[in-house]
């Protein structure tokens, strides 16, 4: 990665749960690896941490706040929160895969205002994406 990232003016960091076992579940793998990159890339460049709320699984107050945190100790200088959507479902069948996320709901509206009001008093730190 050292040599990447000398490279490369900004890295937009997704991670989708900060529980192993959690992310394991879900994505298939632990998280490990991806936290320890995050960290590696910590001060060396721009980093814009991306959270993909997904229904059931990441959107608890306490595990947003931990994903606020850990970009605040990294020195991200954003902290994107993107609302599950189902823009690409049709590339699952396409590819011929599983689509591990067919059982997940969209949000509704009233939840990414709560969301938004949550974090109000992080300025532009904490976006949210429209889903």
């Amino acid at each position: 990665m050292g040599k990447v990232i000398e490279h490369v003016d900004l890295v937009l960091f997704d991670v989708k749960h900060l529980d192993p076992q959690k992310h394991k579940e879900i994505i298939g793998v632990e998280n490990g690896m991806i936290l320890r990159n995050l960290r590696n890339c910590s001060g060396l460049t721009e980093i814009w941490l991306r959270l993909p709320l997904i229904p059931g699984f990441n959107e608890a107050r306490e595990h947003m706040d931990a994903v606020v945190q850990l970009g605040k100790e990294v020195g991200a200088t954003r902290c994107y929160f993107l609302p599950f959507h189902r823009w690409g479902e049709h590339k699952y069948a396409r590819l011929g895969l599983p689509n591990t996320y067919a059982n997940f709901r969209e949000f509704d509206p009233e939840e990414i205002t709560r969301f938004k009001e949550w974090y109000m008093d992080q300025g532009d730190f904490v976006v949210f994406e429209k889903a």
